[in-house]
């Protein structure tokens, strides 16, 4: 039999002709290629409920008593974290954090679209390998398996060395997805050109990340003639890279003594110079990219009648979705080279000897058939090694994913408690309680929410979109202009919800794990009322420093970060450090969002009582992270009189007992009577009480004893510091609380997500005091004065005007205050949120850069 050396045929597609103008067009026009979207609509204040206050304690407290029930009441136990500093994307090289994110995306589209795995893209801005450890093995909470990738290979060995064995697996792309591949290759020239394994020679060019990662699970499937060419190592790296290459058994040569007499030339960096007595003696080429015409021409090689050659390129997506599949299924708590090894196999196995011919060795890159078949067998090789947590039968986790293919979805396949043991009995079936039923929605759906991909993966032109080499080019044009990353990525609508899970609801210190079912809630939220991107980020520290050292860490690919239920004082710290070392919005929902709310609601509050925010004497009781923030957004807004309670009474200057540094600069600040005494003492002749602390704190007697028709906002949750209807009984004229059952309720949905949305469409590199008075103002003005009543002061939750008014008031502040990068009419923006509200649609928003 006779081969021919062809020109580069990708998965027997002709070789894409890449528009740049089009390649650009599709990422601009959909804001980069992924988004999130909610499991469970939410049509009313019920599904609300569930999903998130007050129902979400409910799988918290859960969680709290066995941390592994987060695998199955939230996201984690689906969710890959796709890690990367972007030091070595392909013949590119180190093209940094910024540059990859685009690419990250691209990989964690391809995991959802052929595997149902959602995939959290993490481009890291780090300082050193101690940084990029800390941010490592802090993601744990949020993930089932962590997944490096372009990452210098040398970094990636350091990272591995050092984290030593987790909780849950620690692998890379290279190693579950160019490595089975290249291996299935293999297999499949063997097969075509009936060649002896034991006498087969197999050269890698290159030196890096994926050529190591080959070379390794090569050599684990019993090769033995395998070599590595040099490339460049610098004199530093001389040492380590020697080190690891005696682990794995493999010399390391120059290039012609490699290709001398080779068999098989595996590429895995630039187009190599391969001479004629190479060419002669090869039996094929793999390639980690697109060969370019001008070196795959017979023209360039040479047409010598000994020459066979083969030409196929390797692509990741044909082994790394599958195979983090069939790991997620088993929850394996390694990912183990058998299980790379059972991969290669099932990608090979795919392919008949009728199918093999000299230019295609592998399936197609959008053959369906493979992803099951990859995750059955990585399933069966789990259970094997013994590192399977959950043993499905392979044949079920093969079913399961052809259901997630083209069904999207396994809610309706699977009953409740299939990924464990039944919650309830059928017989205990009947009326549920709401935290019953939060519990059992969050698990029959595995959370709220999940990845979703913005471009639907069609065709080859979509696969080669976002891929090589499409992705390039958009790679390439923000290495040209960094602030293009806004442009052409889901930087520019992406929110990191972040907590350590220090102060979860009213529950306390609960710990990460427990605090995901609250963040994919606020998620939820988040997309809900203003089509932002969130995805929960829980830390798995609540070191405060570490904490900032994370969050400054993920910034590349974030145009905001949402701070979550983190204890104070520590919250303040974090919060202020974020703010002056990054150079996006960052926002403690749990304070600022309260704060705004609560100044809405106050603002009609005063105007319905007649009375002057100057005037007024007000008493804020909790002296917690809400407290605080109401406690200044008040002064902010004029308030001359605020004392601020916490468990030892009224905080003023001349007090010692139960102070720290917050509380010291509050006293500054507030009570300038300087009154003393506890809550009921200081509550006599006040205006306005407004409660952030605990339940049932305040009695009938406290209420009468303030000024006639007093202001009480009691927002203790699940059980307000009073009751409303004793509070009214008590004289209360106007009375707020934090529950969704009563009459104006102060709920954060009102504020966080327009305010995001307003400090994204711009740009904002901050959120500041001016831009929440605007959004609290915004909110008050959806209620017309002829409507005002001392049951509607505050919007409903539910009242969609809200985001699209607060966004448009957010962002004019934005750019009168200087915080904004673009400048955008503001009517714009509102239209804009309107839309998606309303119609489902987010249109890109571009404004003119602000010098």
């Amino acid at each position: 039999m006779r081969f021919h050396l062809f020109c580069f045929l990708k998965y027997n597609f002709p070789m894409m002709v890449i528009d740049r103008e089009e390649v650009l067009y599709h990422y601009r026009k959909n804001r980069g290629l992924l988004g999130i979207r909610s499991k469970v609509p939410v049509k009313d204040e019920y599904a609300l409920s569930l999903l998130y206050t007050p129902g979400v304690a409910a799988p918290c407290a859960k969680i709290h008593q066995d941390k592994s029930k987060s695998f199955d009441h939230t996201m984690r136990g689906n969710a890959v974290a796709l890690v990367t500093d972007g030091s070595d994307y392909l013949d590119l090289g180190n093209v940094g954090p910024l540059a990859i994110v685009p690419c990250a995306e691209g990989q964690a589209m391809l995991c959802k679209e052929l595997a149902g795995v959602d995939a959290y893209p993490l481009p890291l801005k780090v300082k050193n390998d101690e940084e990029l450890q800390l941010v490592t093995r802090s993601l744990i909470p949020n993930v089932a398996v962590l997944c490096t990738m372009f990452m210098d290979w040398l970094r990636r060995e350091r990272l591995e060395r050092a984290l030593g064995e987790l909780e849950i697996p620690l692998t890379s792309l290279e190693k579950i997805g160019y490595a089975p591949v290249a291996l299935a290759a293999i297999r499949s020239i063997q097969k075509l050109l009936n060649l002896d394994p034991s006498q087969l020679r197999i050269a890698i060019h290159g030196l890096n990340a994926i050529s190591t990662a080959v070379a390794c699970l090569i050599r684990q499937a019993g090769f033995g003639k395998i070599s590595l060419s040099n490339g460049s190592v610098a004199p530093e790296d001389k040492e380590q890279v020697l080190s690891v290459l005696r682990k794995w058994d493999l010399p390391l040569v120059s290039l012609e003594e490699n290709l001398r007499g080779a068999h098989i030339l595996i590429c895995c960096g630039p187009e190599p110079e391969i001479s004629a007595l190479a060419r002669k003696q090869m039996a094929a080429v793999l390639t980690t990219r697109e060969l370019s015409a001008g070196w795959a021409s017979p023209g360039s090689v040479g047409a010598a009648a000994a020459t066979q050659v083969l030409s196929q390129t390797l692509a990741p997506s044909l082994a790394f979705p599958g195979l983090l599949r069939g790991a997620l299924d088993v929850r394996s708590a390694k990912v183990t080279d058998g299980m790379c090894l059972a991969a290669a196999d099932a990608i090979a196995a795919i392919m008949s000897e009728e199918d093999l011919e000299d230019h295609r060795l592998l399936p197609r890159a959008l053959d369906l058939r493979v992803p099951p078949a990859v995750a059955a067998t990585v399933a069966r090789a789990a259970e094997t090694e013994g590192v399977a947590r959950l043993r499905p039968l392979p044949e079920q986790v093969a079913s399961d994913t052809k259901y997630l293919l083209y069904e999207g979805s396994l809610v309706d396949a699977r009953t409740p408690g299939q990924f464990g043991k039944p919650e309830t009995s059928p017989e205990a079936a009947g009326v549920k309680s709401l935290a019953e039923e939060s519990v059992e929605l969050h698990l029959r759906h595995r959370g709220a929410i999940e990845f979703v991909n913005k471009v639907p993966l069609k065709d080859q032109f979509c696969f080669d979109l976002i891929t090589d080499p499409g992705v390039r080019v958009v790679v390439q044009e923000i290495l040209r202009n960094s602030e293009k990353v806004f442009e052409y990525s889901c930087k520019n609508n992406l929110v990191a919800i972040v907590s350590d899970g220090s102060a979860i609801l009213g529950l306390g210190n609960l710990g990460p794990e427990a605090a995901m079912p609250v963040m994919e809630g606020k998620a939820l939220l988040f997309k809900t009322f203003a089509g932002v991107e969130a995805i929960p980020l829980c830390l798995g520290t609540q070191d405060q420093e570490e904490i900032v050292a994370c969050v400054k860490a993920l910034t590349p690919i974030l145009g905001g970060v949402n701070l979550e239920d983190i204890s104070a004082p520590r919250c303040f710290y974090i919060e202020d450090r974020l703010k002056k070392e990054t150079d996006i919005a960052i926002f403690h929902d749990d304070q600022h969002g309260t704060a705004t709310v609560v100044l809405a609601g106050l603002i009609n509050a005063l105007q319905l009582a007649g009375r002057a925010f100057e005037e007024v004497r007000i008493v804020i009781n909790g002296s917690g992270a809400s407290g605080m923030a109401v406690t200044k957004l008040l002064l902010q807004y004029g308030v001359k009189d605020i004392i601020l309670c916490d468990t030892k009474g009224a905080i003023h200057r001349d007090r010692v007992e139960g102070m720290n540094w917050i509380k010291v600069e509050m006293a500054k600040v507030t009570n300038p009577r300087g009154l003393q005494g506890q809550l009921k003492d200081v509550m006599k002749g006040a205006d306005v009480f407004i409660g952030l602390s605990g339940p049932s704190l305040v009695d009938e007697e406290m209420v009468r004893s303030m000024a006639p028709g007093p202001i009480v906002f009691a927002m203790a949750n699940p059980t307000p510091e009073i009751m409303p209807d004793r509070a009214k009984a008590a004289g209360a004229r106007i009375v707020a609380t934090g529950r969704s059952d009563f009459k104006n309720q102060v709920n954060n949905a009102l504020a966080f997500p327009g305010i995001f949305r307003g400090a994204l469409d711009v740009r904002a590199r901050e959120i500041n005091d001016p831009m929440k008075i605007a959004a609290a103002q915004a909110l008050a003005g959806l209620i017309r004065k002829q409507d005002l009543a001392p049951d509607y002061i505050i919007p409903k939750a539910l009242d969609f005007r809200g985001a699209a008014s607060v966004a448009a008031a957010v962002a004019k502040a934005a750019i009168e205050t200087g915080a904004a990068r673009v400048l955008v009419d503001p009517a714009t923006i509102r239209e804009n949120t309107k839309e998606y509200i309303y119609g489902g649609r987010l249109n890109p928003v571009v404004g003119e850069p602000i010098r």
